[in-house]
């Protein structure tokens, strides 16, 4: 069924993170300050090139989070829950999955 697998690249130092032309998401497990998932990733842009960070079990550090915001990432709620550090990838692709085929049935 999977006609692309998707490529993931190297672990990186978090100073070495860099945006692109694409969907730039930043998890946050912060309550202020954030944009829903729902706001982030769209059926306009979920074909879009995603390039993803998320922390350890409880997040990233202030600090951290501010550093990816200053180079472009959205700090960015999946919701109340807080997930295992494991699950937040599939969850992103389960949304874009969603959002890619609800084009077609609209």
């Amino acid at each position: 069924y999977r006609l692309v697998i998707p490529k993931l690249e190297k672990i990186i130092n978090i100073n070495d993170v860099e945006t692109s032309d694409s969907v730039n998401i930043l998890c946050s497990l912060d309550k202020c300050n954030v944009k829903h998932i729902s706001r982030v990733l769209t059926p306009s842009n979920c074909n879009d090139k995603i390039s993803l960070v998320f922390g350890p079990e409880g997040g990233l550090s202030t600090k951290e989070e501010d550093l990816l915001v200053e180079k472009g990432f959205v700090k960015t709620s999946l919701g109340s829950d807080v997930l295992r550090t494991e699950t937040v990838p599939l969850m992103i692709a389960s949304i874009r999955k969603y959002l890619k085929e609800s084009v077609y049935y609209e």
